[in-house]
């Protein structure tokens, strides 16, 4: 059984990091991301094979807009959120990586993809705010990068790599 599960590729919103920041507990507190496919594993490659692989993937994924409903609680996740509509674009992103990595990846949370996918926005964590939900809740926002994420140590993850999508 694979235990370790240290990729996650996510959207930044507003602010993005630079190559090998912390993105949760750095200097700069907590990003607030889009997680297009949350915590994996890579199987018979290598890590510079998977940020090929991805390239490959999003070299055809035009730049889409995701819109931000409101805070909510979630029984079945144990951080509040808020909630991101399921538009097409972003279900076909989740959906089409999911499938195009075929059996190049093991999920953490196999249970939380494809019918189930829930895309949010962590607004708080452990009981604190970890963002300020009033700049993100009820507006839009244009996806046109991605990023693929590490984690670093125990409690934090750091960017690899940012992969600008087509206009």
């Amino acid at each position: 059984m694979v235990a370790n599960f240290p990729y996650q590729i996510v959207a930044f919103l507003k602010d993005s990091p630079s190559i090998d920041e912390p993105v949760y507990n750095g200097s700069n507190g907590w990003y607030a991301q889009l997680a297009l496919k949350r915590r994996f594993t890579i199987v018979d490659m290598n890590e510079d094979e998977l940020i090929d692989k991805v390239q490959r993937y999003c070299s055809e994924i035009r730049s889409f807009s995701i819109q931000i409903k409101s805070y909510v609680k979630p029984s079945r996740i144990p951080v509040g959120i808020l909630e991101v509509c399921q538009t097409d674009e972003l279900v076909a992103f989740h959906n089409g990586f999911i499938h195009f990595m075929d059996d190049k990846i093991i999920s953490k949370y196999p249970d939380r993809e494809g019918v189930n996918y829930l895309p949010h926005i962590t607004a708080d964590y452990d009981g604190v705010d970890v963002i300020d939900r009033a700049q993100y809740q009820n507006q839009d926002f244009k996806i046109e990068s991605v990023w693929i994420l590490k984690d670093i140590g125990t409690e934090d993850s750091a960017v690899i790599r940012k992969i600008v999508l087509q206009p």
